[in-house]
């Protein structure tokens, strides 16, 4: 029995000691990736007089914005709105209802004078659930909206794919909402860059802030303390993962909030697959995939100052559900493509895309949640003493409080989205975190590794409760 427990806790140590390294390596990689933008305008982050040069229109891509919505009444409005009132002139947004038992068609109706028309899709190519009905603005000509055949959030997409018009197709959700100049940053990275196929932008929590027609206007933390510890989440997602990543070329996940990519890059892959509920990481991974075997020259980015802001779950039931959902989708994708692991061919997309995605979403939550357990019974079994049993709890413990406030300080100091009071406050809430909430957050992961092996039916869109944008959301 000894000798079992200190294998796994060897099997446990090396584990963390992996992550460890790998949020060292990213914090290098995002410091130096927001110093670049800081100082300069570079292939990443263009300078103001570049977007302004950009901004005229001539030669510019048109974007289609795909909004895949199910029963989202509450916020499909204002999101919207904040879609028409971007500052770029070749916008195209098409609103795809996938199947909605709510509101959701009647009040797209009602706001924006929806009419049916008998538009043609541009392309078949990617199958999906049959469209009921095409509905076109009669105050926006760039306004589509597709009444379509329950299918699922990746189905709505790909019908969204074959009846966009723009050279760029943008998904985001329908509970977001686009700064103005967010989609000028995204487009200048696809120009400034031969062969970039998908472009990710940073998003960040609404709940809290004010939004004034569908605009966020003043940034500000919620009242509500789930709410706030995934803030700190979102920030570490983004500046520490996604941003170190683009440095190297290895970006493997755009969120499914806000990400723009090369239309006909998705219909030569076959667009979204609709049997995950990560459909976000597959598609990403599925690029790297089919380009690298291709032999085709290609890049996968990330634009920290083109801004989404999203509702995070304000309650336990619709964030277990959330986190519960990406594990399960994590899973999916990594074992789909596992395949890639360490083959020359799909270079650092393989080793270290791959391979820290094996390490951080398959590993890394049952080792801690182990770890947790496990440490404290060798204490009472007289097998560690009570100083190494510490030293385990502390040292994980302290190392992701510092990654969190350094992340913190990083994008403060760069980017200057948190008020100096809000930081105070979640520097606090990233020490508190280490006891209670990222346990639980690693038992819903814990629940998704379960449900993935044992239940092989999926959920394809996972509801959160969802709010009005209200002056003040929260």
């Amino acid at each position: 029995m000894e000798l079992f427990l200190l294998v796994v806790a060897g099997m446990v140590i090396s584990v963390q000691l992996a992550q460890s390294g790998i949020y060292f390596l990213q914090l290098l990689g995002a410091g130096y990736g927001l110093r670049r933008y800081k100082i300069s305008a570079n292939e990443h982050l263009p300078s103001d007089e570049e977007l302004a040069a950009l901004s005229e229109g001539e030669g510019l891509p048109t974007v289609s914005i795909l909004v895949p919505a199910f029963n989202e009444q509450a916020t499909i409005v204002d999101s919207v709105r904040s879609l028409l009132d971007l500052n770029y002139p070749l916008v195209e947004i098409v609103v795809v209802n996938d199947g909605s038992e709510d509101e959701t068609l009647e009040r797209m109706v009602d706001a924006y004078r929806m009419r049916r028309t008998e538009r043609v899709a541009h392309s078949n190519q990617i199958d999906h659930q049959e469209i009921r009905q095409v509905y076109e603005s009669g105050e926006h000509p760039n306004l589509l909206f597709i009444d379509k055949k329950n299918g699922g959030k990746a189905d709505a997409l790909n019908a969204g794919i074959n009846s966009a018009s723009g050279e760029l197709v943008a998904s985001v959700d329908a509970d977001s909402l686009l700064d103005k100049n967010s989609l000028r940053h995204i487009v200048a990275t696809f120009l400034q860059n031969e062969g970039t196929i998908a472009v990710g932008g940073m998003v960040r929590i609404v709940n809290g802030c004010t939004v004034k027609e569908g605009q966020v206007t003043s940034v500000e933390l919620s009242s509500n303390l789930l709410v706030n510890f995934q803030i700190i989440e979102y920030l570490r997602a983004f500046i520490l993962g996604r941003l170190s990543w683009s440095e190297i070329r290895t970006l493997m996940l755009i969120s499914g909030a806000f990400g723009v990519f090369d239309r006909q890059a998705l219909l030569e892959i076959g667009g979204y697959d609709s049997d995950t509920v990560g459909e976000d990481f597959e598609l990403v991974v599925r690029v790297h995939r089919h380009f690298r075997d291709s032999g085709v020259q290609y890049g996968v980015k990330f634009v920290p100052n083109a801004v989404c802001w999203t509702q995070a779950p304000s309650d336990v039931r619709s964030l277990i559900r959330q986190r519960t959902r990406w594990q399960r989708g994590a899973l999916e994708t990594v074992f789909r493509h596992l395949v890639m692991f360490g083959r020359p061919r799909y270079g650092r997309a393989g080793l270290l895309g791959v391979g820290t995605t094996v390490i951080a979403d398959v590993l890394g939550p049952p080792a801690e949640l182990i770890g947790y357990v496990l440490f404290p019974t060798m204490y009472f079994l007289d097998i560690l003493s009570l100083e190494y049993m510490l030293l385990f709890l502390f040292f994980g413990m302290g190392y992701n409080t510092v990654v969190s406030v350094t992340t913190l300080a990083m994008d403060q100091i760069r980017l200057n989205r948190t008020r100096s009071w809000h930081t105070l406050t979640l520097v606090l809430l990233m020490i508190v975190e280490n006891f209670g909430y990222r346990q639980f957050v690693n038992g819903c992961r814990l629940v998704g590794w379960m449900q993935y092996f044992i239940n092989p039916n999926t959920q394809r869109w996972g509801q959160i409760k969802r709010s009005e944008f209200s002056p003040v959301s929260t």
